[in-house]
């Protein structure tokens, strides 16, 4: 009986994509690039999954898997770039495709990890990090520091600076003063402030 129910969908969907009218197609994939191109993602992948119903382009698979990423459905874009590869393997675009599903796996497995799970770059298989109180009170916590920056020579450097800046100082200092202190009287003007 379920072979028959199976048997049954499968020659009416097949039906009715043989009688479909090629402009319905058309119409629903033209549909589907204009709410793409609003930023209706969703809506574009309803559209060009009606049109893939309508005319099965494997082409068109792209397209919803696109529409999908964009909406943030990862699933689904997953499911679609595979079943676009499935359907052209030859797709000239496929290191791209290829590329994109890793990304996708990875961030499917990061959504569905616990916020206390560490994800590193190339893990597919999420590793937990101890939270300090599951640590029991005999076992004595670990604390590692992290890195501090490099010290840059500016910073190695800086009592240098001080004791250049300070003979400078003291230079620009005696040097003032014994210019001034050697001036004679007599080469002095002295005016005094009439009010």
């Amino acid at each position: 009986m379920k072979r028959l129910l199976v048997t049954i969908v499968g020659l009416s969907a097949l039906c009715t994509a043989v009688h479909a009218n090629p402009s319905d197609a058309r119409k629903h994939f033209s549909e589907g690039t204009n709410a793409y191109n609003l930023g209706e993602f969703k809506r574009a992948a309803d559209e060009y999954r009606e049109a893939y119903r309508l005319k099965p382009d494997p082409a068109i698979l792209y397209n919803i898997a696109q529409a999908y990423r964009l909406d943030n459905n990862l699933e689904q874009a997953l499911f679609f770039y595979r079943s676009f590869l499935r359907n052209l393997p030859e797709s000239p675009n496929r290191p791209e495709v290829e590329s994109r599903i890793k990304k996708l796996e990875l961030q499917i497995v990061q959504q569905k990890a616990p916020p206390n799970e560490v994800l590193l770059p190339d893990a597919t298989i999420p590793k937990t990090t101890p939270q300090p109180e599951a640590v029991a009170p005999s076992t004595p916590l670990t604390v590692i520091a992290a890195p501090q920056p490099r010290a840059t020579a500016t910073r190695k450097k800086w009592p240098i600076w001080v004791g250049v800046g300070s003979v400078v100082v003291v230079g620009l200092g005696l040097g003032l003063g014994l210019g001034l202190g050697l001036r004679s009287d007599s080469t002095a003007t002295y005016s005094p402030v009439r009010f």
